[in-house]
């Protein structure tokens, strides 16, 4: 998979980032203001307004509360910016510092983002316990409302990989059950490739190799397979023996890291 691909949101977040931090004016606002037209994503749309209305406003004459909110959301999108470049120490410095503000959020989905969000970064940094804990109380909010069903189905899936790191497997497949008959009900192509890649992740760590390769390389027929894929296959085709087809898919895999 491509890495230096920029979605639209992520190029909105990074210019609403830099607004905040700089206070200026009417720079880039059009390019903002285009990225703006073809956003659903309302906690960006929100983040936008708190962003204007405090350049219309003024600093000064804003309350402390208007503020913190303010701060969440840049902190949020910092340090989930942070996570996808993986400096997980600096998220981590941003996820702490938007939970500061957190108890001055109202809008419950924005807290369960920033549940979901820190739980990605505690299950990738290995503290399963911890992401567990998060992901299950984004599930909560997530699972209130169906216009936010997929965010629920990730849930679903970040509880299933904590299960799977805990062993859990049983648990771990109910998990990735439920995120794939939303997956499918709502015709998402990429959430099947993604649970059928978190299939193969579960009955590698099982011990059954064959059923991991099988979900790995259906995982293919939804999404394109990173070095991650490429890896595990390889280390399932080893255990079984198949040095041919492990030696391949390592290669593969260095290739894929490289792109």
């Amino acid at each position: 998979m491509n890495g230096n691909v920029i979605l639209p949101d992520e190029r909105l977040i990074v210019l609403l980032n830099e607004w905040y931090e700089q206070s200026w004016e009417n720079k880039r606002k059009e390019e903002i203001d285009r990225l703006l037209s073809s956003t659903k994503n309302e906690l960006l749309l929100k983040y936008h307004a708190l962003l204007s209305e405090r350049q219309k406003v003024g600093r000064q004459n804003l309350d402390d509360s208007f503020e913190r909110e303010l701060a969440f959301y840049y902190h949020l999108y910092k340090g989930n910016m942070y996570f996808y470049q993986r400096h997980n120490r600096e998220a981590e410095k941003h996820f702490q510092q938007a939970a500061n503000h957190l108890s001055i959020v109202e809008n419950e989905f924005a807290r369960a983002e920033f549940y979901y969000k820190y739980a990605s970064l505690y299950y990738f940094t290995y503290r399963i316990e911890q992401s567990l804990d998060m992901a299950k109380k984004a599930l909560m909010i997530f699972e209130k409302d169906p216009r936010y069903v997929k965010r629920a189905a990730h849930c679903y899936i970040a509880i299933g990989l904590n299960f799977i790191s805990l062993k859990k497997f049983t648990s771990a497949e109910d998990c990735l059950a439920l995120a794939w008959a939303t997956a499918v009900y709502e015709g998402d192509i990429s959430l099947q490739g993604l649970i059928c890649h978190d299939l193969g992740l579960l009955y590698k760590d099982k011990g059954d190799l064959a059923t991991s390769i099988k979900w790995l390389i259906e995982s293919m027929k939804y999404i394109e397979p990173d070095d991650q894929t490429y890896y595990l296959l390889a280390e399932a085709a080893y255990l079984l023996g198949q040095k041919g087809n492990a030696k391949n898919w390592t290669k593969t895999a260095l290739k894929s890291a490289k792109a």
